[in-house]
């Protein structure tokens, strides 16, 4: 099980933008497309902004779900790709090498003829990584999740992030 907030989380350390800043919508991206079950904690997607008193009922505002569309594409696409299974029915799960490993993690998750390819800059710097080393990215045709946009990869290109920056590619077959 992955999770960015639980009630612990809230009431001990604070609210997600107070300890994932302008990540969080990275790090959630992760919980989804990292091998696991996500899961997704009361507020998440009415970003709850106050830490939750622990001891005595509290109450979260559910007028507004300014996080709902987020949380509805990734929950959409956890469930309608095979390759983001989970457990032995998930796809197998291969970081992919770039220039800048300290900053950004790029990795794919395949099953079969689905394949996922996630890239996730895990810093405050724009990054401009390539693809290097032994698992080096063999490419193809994509589709950007988040724009439907079409890329192709090769495994010379190179992928720009800005700070914070997520990009979930799903390969054409």
């Amino acid at each position: 099980m992955l999770f960015i907030d639980n009630h612990d989380e809230n009431s001990w350390h604070g609210t997600i933008r107070s300890r994932f800043g302008k990540g969080y919508m990275t790090f959630a991206v992760l919980t989804y497309t990292l091998p696991g079950m996500p899961l997704i904690y009361s507020g998440q997607e009415a970003t709850l902004n106050k830490t939750l008193r622990f001891f005595e009922k509290d109450t979260i505002d559910f007028k507004n779900y300014p996080m709902q569309d987020f949380y509805t594409k990734l929950n959409a696409l956890k469930h309608d790709n095979v390759a983001l299974g989970n457990g032995s029915s998930g796809g197998k799960f291969l970081v992919i090498n770039n220039s800048k490993p300290n900053d950004v993690l790029t990795f794919v998750r395949k099953n079969g003829e689905n394949e996922i390819f996630v890239a996730t800059n895990l810093s405050s710097k724009s990054s401009k990584v390539k693809f290097s080393g032994k698992n080096v990215f063999t490419g193809g045709t994509y589709i950007d999740y988040f724009t439907g946009k079409k890329l192709i990869f090769h495994t010379s290109s190179e992928l720009s992030l800005g700070p914070w920056d997520y990009k979930i590619y799903i390969k054409e077959n």
